[in-house]
């Protein structure tokens, strides 16, 4: 699962689909929709039963979360590290097999009709990635009230981060560099961050002041040559080993320029990360979520 630096309610869900027809040889997917299968909208929350309201007060958290185009109201709440990467690496499947179901589908309505095995070949693959992300739909409405006819928001509430390093060929380390209790933290946190990284993909889009002087490769000092930040990895997320590679950041060849040193901003939102979080914008880290709580409405029509 970017779960990309995560905000503090970042949408996990895509609108409504159609269920295909069935039929015993599958037929062509006319339009992607025809490509997703839906899951039923959940009659309960996973909570045993809970209203949003009770769930809430049970938990400690908002009922709803306010928004222009229609409220979200909470579904689960998702406790632990292990729970949550659970959830993460269930939405990361599903959302590739649906990409996968697309990309059959578009291989099948060009594969051309004279083609005949190709084409019952292809529809095989669809009919067995249909099932297969049915059974995932089917569990995540069973355990998380998850579906397609809904979009969603999971607001973290509790989550540790961690500093990531290594030295040569030995085992990567972590060290606890700060400690998330709320969802405002952690919010502030990603705000802070994302400030640090536009303007670091600001600056590096910049033309160089004197591009055609070459210059000697800037020394190895990671805290002052990196311009934008390694991303943030999730430990829920198949994209961990990301935070075990090493923090030190590749030296540029002798026949190019330096890299850009960071602007006064950056280094400002930098020593602010550091006071407050602990957080080294050019050093690895990860994240693992403790406490989350998952929102939704009905998607848009």
């Amino acid at each position: 699962m970017l779960l990309v630096g995560l905000g503090i309610g970042y949408q996990i869900g895509i609108n409504r689909s159609k269920q295909p027809a069935t039929a015993a040889t599958p037929a062509p997917l006319a339009s992607p929709k025809q490509a997703l299968p839906s899951s039923p909208a959940p009659e309960n929350t996973p909570a045993k039963g809970l209203s949003p309201e009770q769930l809430a007060a049970a938990k400690g958290l908002p009922a709803t979360l306010s928004d222009p185009t229609g409220d979200y109201k909470l579904i689960a709440v998702i406790e632990g590290t292990d729970a949550n990467r659970k959830l993460t690496s269930r939405l990361q499947v599903v959302g590739s097999q649906r990409q996968r179901l697309l990309s059959l589908s578009r291989q099948y309505d060009q594969t051309p009709a004279s083609s005949l095995q190709q084409r019952e070949l292809i529809a095989g693959e669809i009919l067995q990635a249909r099932r297969t992300l049915t059974q995932n739909l089917e569990y995540m409405a069973k355990n998380y009230g998850y579906s397609l006819n809904f979009n969603y928001r999971l607001i973290p509430h509790a989550a540790s981060l961690l500093l990531i390093s290594s030295a040569g060929d030995t085992t990567p380390s972590s060290t606890l560099a700060h400690q998330f209790e709320n969802a405002a933290s952690y919010e502030h946190f990603q705000k802070l961050r994302d400030e640090y990284l536009l303007l670091g993909l600001k600056q590096s889009s910049a033309p160089p002041a004197n591009p055609a002087i070459p210059t000697l490769p800037a020394p190895d000092t990671p805290d002052e040559s990196t311009v934008v930040p390694p991303p943030v990895t999730e430990s829920n997320s198949p994209t961990e080993t990301e935070a075990r590679e090493s923090n030190q950041p590749d030296q540029a060849p002798a026949s190019l320029p330096a890299a850009a040193k960071p602007s006064a901003d950056m280094l400002a939102l930098k020593a602010k990360l550091m006071e407050q979080y602990n957080y080294d914008p050019t050093k690895n880290h990860q994240l693992n979520f403790e406490k989350t709580a998952l929102y939704a409405r009905p998607g848009q029509p």
